[in-house]
């Protein structure tokens, strides 16, 4: 027999709730938002994600494409926590993916939760000009 019960968060009372999921959820869901682009100039910054007063971004979704004129060493493609949005620059504590793409490949790195440092662009460059990038994100309110 069920029994009625109730999670409440003791500093704001907000109530937690079930999904039609079964997912215990305790805070508000938030939808990704992708933004794609083709890094199609070799080390470059493109920028993805601005930073909001107020909001850390959460990735959730990072999905690579290489398409069949990647070079045949493949391609190095880093997206990374920057400091201005057209920073080539890693931020030391702002790495989120280093990854070797090959020719005519693809790599979908689904159901991430990395968030964002406060203040950071998120940006991306490649080595090789033939890269497909989408992110995506959602933004949780900070205090």
């Amino acid at each position: 027999m069920p029994v009625p019960s109730y999670i409440t968060d003791p500093h704001n009372g907000l109530a937690a709730r079930v999904t039609e999921f079964g997912q215990l959820v305790t805070s508000p869901i938030a939808y990704s938002v992708p933004v794609a682009q083709t890094l199609s100039v070799i080390d470059t910054a493109y920028n993805y994600i601005e930073p909001e007063a107020n909001h850390q971004i959460v990735i959730t979704d990072i999905i690579l494409t290489s398409d069949k004129n990647v070079g045949a060493s493949g391609a190095s493609v880093q997206v990374y926590c920057a400091d201005a949005v057209d920073s080539t620059t890693v931020l030391t504590d702002g790495g989120v993916l280093d990854i070797e793409m090959l020719k005519n490949t693809s790599r979908d790195l689904i159901g991430l939760n990395f968030i964002v440092g406060k203040g950071f662009w998120v940006n991306a460059k490649t080595d090789d000009n033939n890269i497909q990038l989408t992110i995506g994100y959602y933004r949780v309110p900070v205090d």
